[in-house]
C-alpha cells in the first residue's frame, strides 16, 4: 500500500511538472538545445524502429568512441533486442534533467513500451563548447530509482 501511494504521489508531481512545462513554452527535454536535438533524432529513430540507428546516431558526435567499438556493438545488439523482450515502443516522456556541472549534464527520460515502462539516461560533456554523447543506457530499474530518488530529495530538503 505504501509504495502504490508513494508511485501515485510522484505520478502526480510528473503530471504537474509536464503541465508547468507546457504552460511556459519550454523545452519538453531539457535546457541545452545541443542535447534536446541530439535527444529528439534518437527518439525519432526509436519511433521509427530504427533501434540500431539511433545507438550509431547518439554516439556519432563522440570522435573517442571509435576506441570501444566493441562496446558500443554490444549496446546497440542489446537495445536492437529491446523490443523483443519488452514489445514495441509506445512513446517516451522528459523526466529530469541533472546539471551537474556547466559542462556535464545528465537526462532521463521514461520510456513506455508494451510490457512496460524503462529509463533511458543520457549523460553530455562539453568540450570546446561542443556538447557531446559521453554515455546512454537504460534500465528497468524504474520503481527503485523512483524510490531512492524521493528518499534523496526527502533528506535534502529537510537540510
Amino acid at each position: 500500500m505504501k509504495r502504490r501511494h508513494l508511485l501515485l504521489c510522484l505520478f502526480s508531481a510528473a503530471v504537474l511538472m509536464g503541465i508547468t512545462v507546457l504552460l511556459s513554452g519550454e523545452s519538453a527535454t531539457g535546457s541545452v538545445p545541443e542535447c534536446d536535438s541530439i535527444i529528439s533524432t534518437f527518439f525519432g529513430k526509436v519511433e521509427a524502429g530504427d533501434f540500431g540507428g539511433a545507438i550509431d546516431f547518439v554516439y556519432a558526435n563522440n570522435p573517442w568512441m571509435a576506441n570501444k567499438v566493441d562496446d558500443i556493438q554490444s549496446l546497440k545488439s542489446q537495445f536492437m533486442g529491446l523490443p523483443q523482450i519488452t514489445g514495441k515502443y509506445l512513446g517516451h516522456e522528459f523526466m529530469i534533467e541533472e546539471e551537474m556541472t556547466a559542462k556535464i549534464i545528465y537526462v532521463n527520460h521514461i520510456v513506455y513500451m508494451e510490457r512496460q515502462p524503462l529509463r533511458f539516461y543520457f549523460l553530455f560533456y562539453k568540450v570546446n563548447d561542443q556538447w557531446m554523447t559521453y554515455s546512454f543506457g537504460y534500465t528497468d530499474d524504474l520503481d527503485e530509482w523512483i524510490e531512492e530518488k524521493i528518499k534523496t530529495d526527502y533528506i535534502y530538503s529537510k537540510q
